[in-house]
């Protein structure tokens, strides 16, 4: 099912905007925007987002906590392909794909899924990360 542009637009919107909402206290660990730079748009961007995940997962957080990381995760993956290059949305595109698939929360991964596509489709500019994207419901 391809869901309309701008019901895209409102659930990433929504869902980021939760995510920052509610913040989780004391996280063990912090999204490495430097190592995200350097890998994506050189083809490393997935495996450099698999390795946070990775991170966040051996800090021992709880499903919530991790799904708020991935929601974080995501939007700063989404700003960052705003402003890239055309020739490496493939890049985001796919590691924003790896976020969605490590998403405890079925909502989020759907609407992460949704911006890895509009991102792919060369529509990131689309999301409207101000309203925000991809947070847990619980």
């Amino acid at each position: 099912m391809i869901m309309p542009l701008h019901n895209l637009l409102l659930s990433v919107s929504a869902l980021v905007a939760a995510s920052l909402a509610h913040p989780v206290a004391a996280q063990p660990f912090q999204i490495d925007q430097a190592a995200l730079a350097t890998a994506c748009g050189q083809g490393g961007c997935a495996a450099q987002v698999s390795a946070q995940i990775a991170q966040m997962r051996a800090a021992g957080l709880d499903a919530a906590a991790l799904n708020s990381g991935l929601g974080q995760l995501a939007a700063v993956l989404i700003a960052a392909a705003q402003a890239a290059p055309q020739d490496t949305v493939a890049d985001y595109a796919a590691a924003l794909a790896v976020v969605a698939n490590a998403s405890t929360e079925p909502a989020q991964a759907a609407a992460i899924a949704a911006a890895a596509q509009a991102v792919a489709n060369n529509a990131a500019a689309t999301i409207d990360l101000e309203t925000g994207v991809a947070a847990s419901a619980g």
